[in-house]
Order: structure tokens, then sequence, then C-alpha cells
């Protein structure tokens, strides 16, 4: 995201044609997207974002943007993979709540360090018996206890807030 032109013929190309079709999304203009981080921000909470777009604002400076294009349910299950080694916490935490997140970018985050990726990590409906089994052991009481029960009482992944 730090580059202000990458990307622009491309969607300078698409805004044009969709002149006659009206706006998309897709069109917003690149030195918008990178100079308001608003608008990124928006954009990365957009339910019709569209991926190419999210996979820009996945890597974003800003940590709340990642956040926000973590949590979209349109970004794609690559783009998540990519952001499980973010250094903010609240990106990995937000890969981890992701429906689309796979099992194994989820297994992968069953060692982090933050209770609170762990714990979304036993939530999410996704996370194989084996990493649930790995967290069953975990020294927080809550990520245990979720995985304990998710194991022994077959419960599907609880709501994440």
């Amino acid at each position: 995201m730090s580059e202000a032109g990458g990307g622009r013929g491309t969607n300078q190309g698409e805004a044009n044609g969709a002149s006659q079709a009206g706006h998309r999304e897709s069109d917003v203009p690149d030195d918008l997207v990178v100079d308001d981080p608003l608008a990124r921000l928006e954009l990365a909470r957009g339910l019709r974002t569209p991926p190419e777009v999210l996979t820009r604002l996945a890597e974003d400076e800003d940590p709340y943007v990642r956040r926000t294009a973590a949590k979209n349910q349109r970004t794609s299950p690559e783009v998540l993979a990519g952001l499980v080694e973010d250094n903010d916490p609240g990106v990995r935490r937000a890969v981890a709540r992701n429906p689309n997140t796979p099992p194994e970018v989820l297994t992968r985050l069953v060692e982090d360090k933050y209770v609170s990726v762990r714990l979304r990590v036993a939530r999410n409906r996704h996370t194989r018996s084996a990493a649930l089994a790995r967290l069953a052991g975990d020294n927080d009481t809550k990520v245990r206890w979720t995985a304990r029960a998710r194991l022994q009482y077959g419960i599907p992944a609880m709501p994440s807030r």
C-alpha cells in the first residue's frame, strides 16, 4: 500500500469502462485508497469491496486497516494465510476469527503468544480436532475449556464478538 501508483492503470481502465454501467467500489482511485486512512478502513470493511482491493488493504501500513481487511469474509484464504505472520496481534486475531481462514492456517496460530488469538482459533468452526486437542492443554482457562468443550461435546464454534 505504500506505493501510490501501483495498479492505477488497471483501475483507471475499469473506471472508464464502468462509467456507462455506473459506479463500482473497484473504481475508487488509488490515491484516495493510499492517502485517506478512513477511506481505506471503509473499503476494508465493505461487503462489496473486490478481493483484489482487499489484497492491497491487507498490506496497508495501518494495522487497523489490515485487521479490518482480515475480518472481511471476501478476503481470500491466500491473503489470510499471509497475514498469519503479521506483527500486530489484532490482525492475527482477525485471521483466526474469519470463517474463510483455512484449517491449516488456524493450526499455525495454535501456538500464538496472545490468548485472544488462541481463543479465536478454539472458537473457529474450521479448526481441526488435532489443533483443538493442543488447545485443550492451553495455559489459559478460557482457551482450554473452549477447546475441550468442542472436542468432548461436539459443540459448534461460538460466535466471535
